[in-house]
């Protein structure tokens, strides 16, 4: 499965017809996924290759985004939350 590995912004300015200058964000997501090869012995060797994903989001869909993920950061922390082990329960 891929991980994300990294961020990175780049921000410009667009000329409008309804506004004059409309603000744009290029969003960057480095991503990274184990890869597996022979190690020249017989066996395997792991490696990481990376990826690297852009796109384009004005204001309103960067907060729409910010708000879904702050939504899944809210259900991941409530999901740890419930299975959180109760005191004792993992002592031997």
């Amino acid at each position: 499965m891929k991980e994300l590995a990294g961020t990175a912004v780049n921000f410009c300015l667009l000329e409008g017809e309804k506004e004059p200058l409309i603000p744009m964000a290029e969003i960057i997501f480095v991503l990274s996924e184990p890869q597996y090869q022979p190690d020249g012995g017989g066996g395997l060797a792991r490696i990481r290759s990376t990826e690297v994903v852009r796109f384009s989001v004005g204001l309103k869909p960067l907060k729409g985004l910010i708000k879904t993920l702050q939504e899944y950061e809210e259900e991941m922390i409530a999901l740890k939350d419930r299975v959180k082990p109760t005191e004792g329960e993992n002592d031997e």
